[in-house]
């Protein structure tokens, strides 16, 4: 079996357009991780090969989807609780059957994933995987040392609430800068991913300005009387369905920062250029792979488990590749993983100490936010090159 491993990240306009496209260079995977031809992937090019390469992930997905519905329908029905409510973690026998079932589904969900998804990433991730992973060491043991010091950290106009803002304002700069580069260029599908990265940089404003209460905090204004029924009494508006929406983030962004990355590395050869800079890439997955371990509150809902155990099993194969293949970032993978694993058993078994059962989400949101700064990052530092206008060269160019 073969994978494909990332083109080269610089790409300039003038090269392009006179044909000079990078290559793509192929390794030999074990055979234990896909057991699918070369072929498969060449012909993927149509639509309809491209949905045979999905369908099989697109299925996992969609029994999970139903998993999480059935239990959600006992949890309902039977329990009279919410399936999405927070609280303490449970063992008892149905939450363990629950879990079970999560770390099943997970572990298929990983292994229906396209051929070439889960194999060897680009070097940049081997700096910024271990330095995303340090980050949660750091954080942990911050917490294991001192509960009162993680929960002052992490309140309200504290150092991470302001990080996290301040990192997601940053890397709505960069999408704007990259959406007007990207326009600049005159290549086909220009304008379809400049709307992409404009579309990221307009949700990245509502969440930074939404993470800071709009700044009400800054100039000091009371909060309208339009909105007695904002849980904590903030000029927001997350906090009106607090929980639902929290849900809908985590997941949102686990999706877009994790699982994209991979799932779109069997067809990244095939994309436009333009539409290749602005899809996140490995090292976007390994920058936010830590948002998966923080969890407490919140681990009794079922798809906050999952991004657990899936983030796990992926990093279990990629590490075993790069290992089989004697590359030295399976190091670099393996730190990753063991931070990760280990973080998520330190605040299940201590978690209880929390001063906020949940001060942990803080956190979480800090390497969401740490995950789209280095997506944004990478968009502008790999888009074409704006070309000046020529006579010799057409606007909309391929």
């Amino acid at each position: 079996m073969f994978h494909w491993n990332r083109a080269p990240e610089r790409r300039d306009t003038q090269s392009i357009l006179s044909g000079n496209f990078p290559k793509v260079v192929i390794f030999e995977l074990p055979h234990d991780i896909h057991n699918r031809s070369l072929a498969t992937i060449n012909s993927g090019v149509g639509s309809d090969m491209s949905i045979r390469l999905y369908l099989p992930f697109l299925m996992s997905a969609l029994l999970a989807l139903v998993m999480f519905v059935g239990f959600s329908a006992y949890d309902i029905l039977i329990l009279e609780q919410r399936p999405h409510a927070e609280g303490p973690p449970i063992f008892d026998w149905y939450h363990i059957i629950r879990l079970l079932a999560s770390i099943a589904g997970s572990l298929f969900i990983v292994r229906c994933f396209p051929v070439g998804g889960l194999t060897t990433p680009s070097d940049m991730s081997n700096r910024i995987g271990p330095l995303s992973a340090l980050l949660l060491w750091v954080t942990t043991l911050i917490f294991i040392a001192s509960p009162e010091l993680y929960s002052t950290l992490g309140r309200e106009d504290g150092v991470i609430e302001w990080a996290s803002a301040i990192l997601v304002f940053l890397s709505c700069l960069l999408f704007v800068l990259t959406a007007v580069r990207l326009r600049k260029t005159r290549l086909s599908s220009a304008k379809l991913a400049s709307g992409i990265a404009i579309a990221l940089a307009v949700l990245l404003f509502v969440l930074g300005m939404e993470e800071i209460s709009w700044m009400q905090r800054v100039f000091d204004f009371q909060t309208p009387d339009a909105f007695p029924q904002n849980g904590q009494g903030e000029f927001n508006l997350h906090n009106f369905q607090t929980n639902k929406i929290e849900n809908l983030y985590y997941i949102g962004a686990f999706c877009l920062l994790f699982l994209f990355p991979y799932l779109l590395t069997a067809v990244r050869p095939k994309m436009p250029m333009v539409i290749q800079a602005i899809a996140p890439s490995h090292k976007v997955a390994l920058a936010c792979a830590p948002m998966a371990a923080l969890n407490w509150d919140m681990w009794n809902i079922i798809p906050i488990q999952m991004m657990f155990w899936i983030t796990v099993f992926c990093l279990v194969v990629l590490t075993k590749d790069l290992h089989r293949h004697k590359s030295p970032l399976s190091r670099s993978y393996g730190f990753v993983l063991l931070t990760v694993f280990a973080a998520q058993m330190v605040f299940l078994l201590i978690g209880d100490t929390f001063i906020r059962q949940w001060d942990v989400t803080e956190y979480k949101e800090l390497f969401i936010s740490i995950g789209f700064f280095v997506y944004a990052i990478e968009a502008w530092s790999t888009c074409p090159s704006p070309l000046p206008v020529s006579k010799n060269i057409p606007a909309g160019g391929k």
